[in-house]
């Protein structure tokens, strides 16, 4: 079954929300609302790290690409588009669309759209 997360960045610190906590007795999920409707949601893709952190829309990710044929350290963020989460490599696609996540390697969390926007400047 899927799990429905999310996670806001509110007055610097992160709140999650959705069908998160699990009765104990009765192994079901019961859900969590959002702390403001005002802050943007990220949510949950279904993928870990490679340190096992779940890994959300909008985070900031380091992971091992293919630059000219050869495999290299490479930084881009997670979004959802067309019905899948791609990675956007931060200075290295040409068609700004993406790759899927799920086909990439060795994932390291970096940082977040949200808290580190200057992780998105190339250079």
């Amino acid at each position: 079954m899927q799990q429905v997360k999310f996670k806001q960045y509110i007055n610097l610190r992160w709140y999650y929300w959705g069908f998160i906590d699990e009765d104990l007795d009765t192994k079901r999920k019961h859900f969590v609302e959002p702390q403001s409707h005002v802050s943007e949601s990220f949510q949950y893709t279904e993928i870990d790290d490679e340190s096992g952190n779940e890994i959300y829309a909008g985070d900031i990710l380091e992971y091992e690409g293919v630059c000219l044929g050869k495999l290299t350290a490479m930084k881009g963020y997670v979004w959802f588009d067309e019905g899948v989460y791609k990675l956007v490599s931060i200075g290295g696609d040409f068609d700004g669309k993406g790759k899927p996540l799920s086909m990439q390697r060795k994932l390291k969390i970096i940082g977040t759209v949200a808290r580190d926007p200057e992780l998105l400047e190339v250079g």
